[in-house]
């Protein structure tokens, strides 16, 4: 599938309850990721679902770096810091920090305090533009002007 100019390739999930270990599946996953990043020159993006059974397989392994998406809060932080020791287990040296749903200066302070610096890259506010786009099925970077400026922030913080 090619989306504003990013091809997609959509990695499937669990769908159905009772039919067992998905190990075969993680293997060719591992090894379809392993070609893409490790010989090819393209920019591979896995956008993972949550949790770290991913890290756990060594699915990721290979990658240069991973982006955590938290949210204000403790369990979030704890996540990025499992992801974090994980990812070093893998040899993925750089683990950086996308905060979500932040909806206020306290929220912000929040994750600054608790997130380092040289691991963040910024912040996605609480925007209900993003919550439409989901129930209408479209991306929300086609429906939300603050959402595209924040996300260009973080770009211009990873490049930096």
């Amino acid at each position: 599938m090619l989306y504003h100019g990013v091809r997609l390739l959509l990695l499937g999930t669990v769908d159905t309850a009772g039919n067992g270990c998905v190990c075969p599946e993680n293997v060719i996953l591992k090894r379809i990721i392993s070609n893409l990043v490790l010989h090819r020159e393209d920019v591979v993006i896995l956008d993972m679902e949550a949790g770290l059974e991913h890290l756990a397989r060594g699915t990721t392994s290979g990658m240069d770096q991973f982006i955590v998406v938290i949210e204000p809060g403790s369990r979030s932080i704890q996540t990025y810091r499992n992801v974090k020791r994980l990812a070093h287990d893998l040899g993925v040296r750089q683990v950086r920090v996308v905060a979500s749903k932040v909806r206020d200066e306290q929220d912000e302070i929040f994750i600054r305090e608790r997130i380092p610096d040289e691991d963040f890259l910024g912040f996605i506010h609480y925007n209900p533009d993003i919550i439409k786009a989901d129930r209408m099925g479209v991306s929300p970077y086609d429906c939300s002007e603050k959402l595209v400026q924040e996300v260009k922030e973080i770009i211009k913080q990873m490049e930096a």
